[in-house]
């Protein structure tokens, strides 16, 4: 995490930052890296290291989404996506968390169909949670169920993605209020 740390605030542009800020609302902190030079300085702060269990997976996005600037819940977000397949169900609850936390449809679209939808492709007792996700209050949860299949394909469930959409069109409020 410190050579994370050290190779981003080395890159930030400051200038970059307020854009990249304005982009998402002013909602987030940016260190003003663009996507290409971010992921090349991920890259090298991961050389040499040893692929990592599941629970260095964990702690590294619990770490990356602690500090305040978008950029590291970016680098979080790739890490799970590249090392989804050495986790499991035990990741579900972890993702729950970072989903409800600096929310917004940047880091929530892509874990939700590149992280969530694996785990859930891999282990289908893990549909009945985005069962409770779509009908939960905090819209981020719904909005993660339902685009959960994005890379599915032909392997889609398009009742349950159909259902997901209806039980979303019923609530007049955007969330699902059982």
């Amino acid at each position: 995490m410190t050579r994370l740390v050290k190779l981003y605030s080395a890159a930030a542009d400051p200038e970059q930052a307020v854009a990249q800020s304005a982009y998402l609302r002013n909602r987030f902190t940016h260190l003003g890296i663009p996507t290409p030079q971010r992921r090349a300085l991920s890259r090298e702060a991961l050389e040499g290291l040893p692929l990592p269990e599941e629970a260095d997976c964990i702690a590294v996005a619990q770490r990356c989404w602690e500090l305040p600037e978008r950029e590291y819940h970016y680098f979080a977000v790739d890490y799970l996506r590249g090392h989804v397949d050495r986790c499991s169900a035990e990741l579900l609850p972890v993702l729950r968390q970072l989903i409800v936390t600096h929310s917004w449809w940047d880091t929530v679209d892509h874990l939700a169909a590149n992280v969530v939808g694996p785990l859930v492709a891999a282990d289908p007792a893990l549909v009945k949670a985005m069962d409770k996700w779509i009908r939960d209050e905090n819209l981020w949860l719904n909005r993660a169920a339902l685009i959960h299949q994005l890379g599915y394909g032909e392997a889609t469930d398009p009742e349950r993605l159909f259902s997901y959409c209806s039980i979303q069109a019923r609530d007049e409020h955007g969330s699902c209020r059982s």
